[in-house]
């Protein structure tokens, strides 16, 4: 892989671990990394499933917005598709996908644990959206996608205006699917999860929950003329670090 993406397979589960320090930010260095592993694990047949985590504190406190191309179109277009690769590659699958969050779980971050079947979360954890606030929208899936994939009205109301909520609202309104334990072991946890899983019947469920690509590509359309004049970077970067 490359230097903070890594890759390693575990009896039958594919893990990918994030590592960019210190707070786990998402370039297209990250994006390119995931989107080698995921794709990578998907089309081996001894794994059976994935599991997305990182090293450090914090799962990720989303795209790296010091990147001064974020006001070009463009290049918003390229971390779009790079992003929404890894999207459709987790949703087309008939694997199953999980995701170990701890920390702050912000923008990016947060829409990558929401593209996986299974959430796990720390009680600590801190999960939203601030980016919306500071002018950047979101960037792996169209919000539409994210409201039918949390399935949640008062979390998602939460993304659309900035607010972040807890681990424990996570589990309490059905977006995570468990809370930590003192004897954390993400690997244990994917194999107990899967130790009850019919794999056919799950496959078919998840691919018939497939995103309308109408949808993704009116989103595209989106970003494309999306007005980067409102992106307002420094003021975000200075609200992670408040969170």
């Amino acid at each position: 892989m490359n230097e903070k993406v890594a890759r390693e397979q575990i009896d039958d589960i594919g893990l990918i671990e994030i590592y960019n320090p210190d707070q786990n930010v998402i370039d297209i260095e990250v994006l390119m990394g995931i989107a080698s592993a995921v794709s990578g694990f998907i089309s081996e047949d001894s794994v059976r499933a994935i599991l997305i985590k990182s090293r450090g504190k914090d799962f990720s406190l989303g795209y790296d917005g010091s990147c001064k191309r974020l006001r070009d179109n463009s290049w918003l277009l390229t971390v779009y598709d790079t992003s929404s690769a890894i999207y459709s590659m987790i949703r087309s699958s008939g694997k199953p996908f999980f995701v170990s969050v701890k920390g702050k779980c912000l923008g990016l971050g947060l829409e990558l644990a929401l593209a996986n079947d299974f959430i796990q979360v720390d009680p600590g954890v801190k999960m939203g959206f601030p980016d919306y606030e500071f002018g950047i929208p979101s960037l792996m899936m169209p919000p539409a996608s994210m409201e039918d994939r949390i399935g949640n009205r008062v979390i998602y109301r939460n993304i659309l205006t900035s607010r972040i909520f807890s681990g424990e609202d996570a589990v309490k309104f059905g977006i995570a699917d468990s809370l930590e334990q003192d004897s954390y072991d993400p690997v244990k946890w994917v194999k107990g999860v899967m130790s009850g899983l019919n794999f056919q019947i799950f496959s078919i469920a998840k691919q018939q929950r497939f995103p309308d690509p109408s949808i993704m590509r009116e989103y595209r359309s989106f970003i494309k003329s999306y007005d980067t004049s409102v992106v307002r970077i420094k003021e975000l970067e200075s609200k992670r670090l408040l969170i």
